[in-house]
């Protein structure tokens, strides 16, 4: 296995825009730091979440409000400063640490998915394990090659942000990772525990430029392998520092 790691991502907002980082320290039993960091409820749902884990469907999200890709987000975790940006334009910014900052970004996004008729929206946070879509504490890994190879059977391009992986793995044989399942990966200085496939839903079909529905990604993966998975789930079993162009490497 000649494999790097050609990407790392992560998503300060649950179902928003994602941050591209060089390199990032990690710890054992931990998420990327910040990543799913925040999430957005709505309606009678925000007290009961209250920064606690819950599903997807408790919250926004690009399965059915599609709308949320055409949103770009920058974080700046040491300030707090989180900016909300539409059509290259800064739409909203606010300290989300602090409770006026954190309510000028809420009125934005109450007003900008105020059709959904879901009423007034929260900005929950659950600062060290986050809101993924398991309750583990996980990252996400995805092979660029499987996505070029589900690229052929579309006939069309893919954009693997669709997949909102942590990390992108360029070097593999294309479905080489469905081999890693039960095996730990050393990338760089960290090593993984590979646990489970990522099974996909609508999300995926969203295009993260435009906030179309353009791709009928779930139709191309059952015609194509005859499942809806891309991409693994893995733990932090030793932590240590990633950066673009680690080696990936499998353990015996």
């Amino acid at each position: 296995m000649n494999a790097t790691l050609e990407q790392i991502w992560r998503y300060p907002v649950k179902s928003l825009d994602g941050q591209a980082l060089q390199e990032v320290p990690v710890a054992a039993d931990c998420l990327l730091p910040h990543d799913r960091r925040f999430a957005i409820s709505y309606g009678s749902r925000n007290q009961v979440i209250d920064g606690r884990w819950a599903s997807k469907n408790s919250f926004f999200n690009l399965m059915r409000d599609e709308k949320l890709a055409q949103l770009r987000v920058t974080f700046d975790v040491d300030s707090g400063v989180m900016s909300i940006l539409r059509g290259g334009r800064r739409v909203a910014q606010g300290n989300v640490t602090e409770p006026l900052g954190r309510m000028i970004l809420e009125q934005f996004l109450t007003a900008y998915l105020a059709e959904s008729g879901r009423g007034p929206v929260k900005l929950q946070e659950r600062h060290e394990h986050g809101f993924t879509d398991v309750e583990e504490p996980v990252v996400s890994l995805v092979n660029l090659a499987s996505v070029s190879d589900l690229e052929r059977v579309l006939g069309q391009p893919a954009d693997p942000r669709r997949f909102r992986a942590n990390l992108l793995i360029a070097g593999l044989a294309a479905w080489e990772e469905r081999s890693w399942l039960g095996k730990r990966l050393r990338i760089g200085d960290v090593e993984v525990h590979v646990m489970t496939p990522i099974g996909r839903c609508a999300a995926t079909e969203v295009n993260p430029e435009s906030g179309r529905r353009d791709l009928m990604v779930l139709k191309g993966l059952a015609r194509g392998f005859s499942h809806s998975e891309m991409g693994v789930y893995a733990r932090i079993i030793r932590g240590g520092k990633l950066g673009v162009g680690d080696t990936v490497e499998r353990l015996p």
